[in-house]
């Protein structure tokens, strides 16, 4: 009866300690992670290119700003935190070359943009993946002396700047996102940005956990001059995202 017990016991135990593994596995991980690992992709550079047409930045009342050309930089600083900068070129407004602040004609400049892992709370509650891109900067932009426009973070009770992109099944399905490899042997994550009106193109709102806080994300504008600029963002952009490294985003 002694040995029955012990066998039981140890019966007992290998059920605990598999199901607790089985909890562990099923559990999303949020983040960047070396290649297909739990480890933490810290220090790991990237750059970023348009892959396709033109970025729209806002949409004034008559018109919209278009850049031809656009490259970004950064680098993995924490588990599921990134930080680098985003620079437009030949950007222009009706015929007007525009730029940021201190840049050179038709260059808008956007630096200290973050990237969190969040989890976007679609219709029914449903959660998904996604990737905030958020600016800890106002962006002033001007195309004449009179046409000067302002991009900022939504402010308020439960509101936090920045623009949701969300991410492919296989980061839905608990698998992480892989990217694709290209034949320099670099490693391109695309990503596709939908703002209109002020509005993302899902609900807008997010969790930085599961148990998170409810947040929106969102972006502002505001302008003075002839063009009469909305107050409602409006952006739109391919842009991959490449590393030298494969990296799983959302393990």
């Amino acid at each position: 009866m002694k040995y029955l017990r012990i066998i039981m016991l140890a019966l007992a135990t290998t059920v605990v300690v598999s199901a607790a593994a089985a909890t562990s596995a099923s559990a999303a991980k949020y983040g960047f992670f070396k290649d297909e690992t739990s480890e933490p992709a810290i220090g790991y550079k990237y750059s970023g290119k348009l892959t396709e047409g033109e970025a729209e930045l806002v949409t004034p009342k008559n018109g919209t700003i278009k850049c031809k050309k656009a490259t970004g930089s950064g680098e993995i600083i924490s588990e599921n935190d990134g930080e680098g900068e985003i620079i437009f070129k030949e950007c222009s407004f009706e015929g007007l070359a525009c730029n940021s602040s201190g840049a050179a004609s038709g260059e808008i400049v956007s630096k200290e943009i973050t990237i969190l892992a969040v989890l976007e709370i679609l219709s029914g509650g449903t959660k998904q993946p996604a990737l905030l891109f958020k600016p800890l900067k106002e962006t002033k932009l001007e195309c004449t002396s009179l046409e000067k426009l302002t991009i900022t973070n939504s402010t308020g009770t439960g509101v936090l700047g920045g623009l949701l992109v969300l991410l492919p099944k296989a980061a839905e399905e608990g698998k992480g996102w892989l990217g694709v490899e290209n034949s320099e042997k670099k490693w391109l994550y695309d990503l596709e940005f939908k703002q209109k009106e002020g509005k993302q193109e899902g609900s807008g709102e997010f969790k930085e956990s599961e148990t998170g806080e409810l947040m929106k994300a969102g972006l502002t504008t505001t302008g003075t001059g002839l063009k009469a600029f909305k107050e409602e963002s409006a952006e739109g952009a391919k842009l991959s995202l490449i590393f030298e490294k494969r990296i799983s985003i959302f393990a």
